[in-house]
């Protein structure tokens, strides 16, 4: 949400305006249970337009997640945002009961920390970190990305496989693309 590579933050939200997109990366906190798809073990990065729309939609889907901007100002932005959610996180009786609930069936259970991390943790990130991070995270092997649309399925496929480049995305991507990766079209 904080801009790509070619886009800043102003210029990615007129891209996703001019297209109708709805670009959602984390649940909402003022809508209770709509992070049903959110959990430690994946991040999600929900794409919405409709698909007279497509084939702008798709190369934007593929800047927004193999080329998004990983720098100073904008790791800066995301650790506040993220560290304020985690101080809330760690304010809430109900996440409090949880790390407490698997802290007791292992010390070292992933949820006995939190989903939303340490603030402190979070502070501490640097660039390369989080540009290693996002590579290993948006290797082809480690997506699913699921198209669901009224267009032809063919029409779609040639979409994603022209426009998206899934390949050509980012250096590490390149390297494990052959044979790695997928998706689902509905």
């Amino acid at each position: 949400e904080l801009g790509t590579e070619s886009k800043n933050k102003d210029e990615l939200r007129g891209s996703l305006a001019r297209i109708g997109a709805v670009l959602k990366v984390t649940d909402s906190d003022m809508i209770p249970y709509d992070d049903y798809y959110f959990s430690p073990e994946y991040s999600t990065v929900r794409f919405e337009t409709i698909g007279a729309f497509a084939k702008a939609a798709i190369p934007l889907f593929a800047e927004i997640v193999w080329r998004p901007r990983i720098d100073e100002t904008t790791l800066q932005q995301a650790v506040a945002s993220a560290s304020a959610r985690a101080r809330r996180e760690q304010e809430s009786p109900g996440a409090s009961a949880e790390r407490l609930f698997f802290r007791a069936l292992d010390p070292k259970h992933p949820r006995a920390r939190g989903v939303l991390g340490d603030p402190a943790a979070l502070a501490t990130l640097q660039v390369n970190q989080t540009r290693d991070h996002h590579a290993r995270m948006t290797n082809p092997s480690n997506v699913i990305l699921c198209i669901s649309s009224s267009l032809p399925r063919k029409e779609v496929e040639r979409l994603v496989d022209a426009e998206l480049a899934i390949r050509n995305a980012s250096k590490e991507v390149a390297k494990h693309a052959h044979g790695s990766g997928g998706y689902s079209i509905k």
